[in-house]
């Protein structure tokens, strides 16, 4: 079977929802024009996630999804926004919706933290955490579906491989998709993984702007907002690792010389809509005799949850009760000091009476 899908790469302005809905909508309704039974937008498309960006949350269904279900025709939208849940709390979620309505909701499982230490910012400012991996199923195929840094963790992957997704929906905020690693989780998982990366400048909070701006090309707005250009590199995997479908360089060779070996930083990628077909039976038969599935051992792998045994109380502990650094030798213990005898008070001697 056939399965077409689409990727949009879109430009994604902060804090303007008008704008970015217009945009993906316009995006949209070509990818459905062009055949595509699915269409994955990137993480949080219709607001970004920064800073008091919590306070553009809204419910599903609402504004949004209302919005793009007219311009679904006979597809099925995946749009990343900020949910406004019941429970009164804000999540990085992503709403399926068709023509006819909600057809499932997946929230971000987790929550994103700058591992250089660059940047101040952390997710757990704007949303909170879900605690479940969400397979939604399409009547076709089972989606499953990973929010910005859920596909950062080769878990997230085999978890909804293992549940039965037919493909995996990557949806993005970063400054440019780590494609190796996403090649590799499709092959060992025998899964297609269509990946949606946003363009335009995001917000960041640098700890030492001096010091992150030589590291990270950061640049500063008009109102002293400290931003970072995301680059695109959105795609869509086949099941054995080959990004079949990827964004056009913006950068041409003249005519009768070799193309640049290296694309300068200068030029980046542009708004686009990629569309693969995926042959989700034949890889639904892969799944079922790949050894990458078939030959795993669980037996061994819930070694890797269980929590580090504590050293015994009379070892690997110094005298403050701190643990000892491995391969530090054993500090005997010191004797304890002798008492100090006591001093016997001086007998005062008695006068001689004159």
């Amino acid at each position: 079977m056939a399965y077409p899908v689409a990727v949009i790469q879109c430009t994604v302005r902060p804090g303007e929802i008008d704008a970015n809905r217009l945009e993906i909508t316009r995006l949209a309704g070509e990818a459905a024009r062009h055949g595509a039974k699915l269409i994955v937008l990137p993480e949080a498309c219709v607001s970004d996630i920064y800073r008091g960006a919590q306070a553009l949350a809204e419910t599903i269904p609402g504004p949004s999804t209302e919005m793009l279900s007219r311009v679904a025709g006979d597809a099925t939208l995946a749009l990343p926004l900020l949910e406004k849940a019941a429970d009164g709390k804000v999540y990085s979620s992503c709403a399926l919706i068709s023509a006819s309505g909600i057809r499932g909701v997946a929230r971000k499982t987790h929550l994103f933290r700058d591992a250089s230490g660059h940047d101040s910012f952390r997710d757990e400012e704007v949303i909170a955490r879900s605690d479940s991996l969400s397979i939604v199923d399409l009547g076709d195929v089972r989606a499953g579906v990973l929010l910005g840094f859920d596909a950062e963790f080769p878990e997230s992957f085999r978890a909804l491989t293992l549940r039965g997704a037919d493909l995996i929906i990557v949806a993005q905020n970063s400054l440019e998709p780590d494609h190796a690693f996403l090649s590799a989780m499709a092959l060992r998982n025998r899964i297609p993984i269509a990946v949606a990366n946003r363009l335009g400048f995001r917000r960041v909070y640098p700890v030492i702007p001096e010091f992150s701006a030589g590291a990270l090309s950061l640049v500063q707005d008009r109102d002293g907002t400290f931003l970072m250009r995301c680059r695109g590199g959105s795609g869509i995997f086949d099941a054995d690792g080959t990004r079949v479908a990827q964004p056009k360089e913006n950068i041409e060779a003249p005519e009768g010389t070799q193309p640049f070996g290296m694309r300068p930083v200068a030029h980046f990628q542009e708004e686009e809509v990629l569309i693969a077909s995926l042959r989700i039976e034949e890889q639904r038969i892969q799944r079922a005799t790949s050894p990458f599935l078939s030959e795993r051992h669980e037996e061994l792998y819930g070694q890797a949850n269980a929590k580090k045994p504590e050293p015994p109380a009379d070892q690997n502990r110094d005298r403050q009760g701190a643990a000892v650094p491995e391969g530090r030798p054993e500090q005997p213990e010191p004797a304890p000091p002798k008492p100090k005898a006591k001093r016997k008070p001086r007998a005062r001697k008695k006068k001689e009476e004159e």
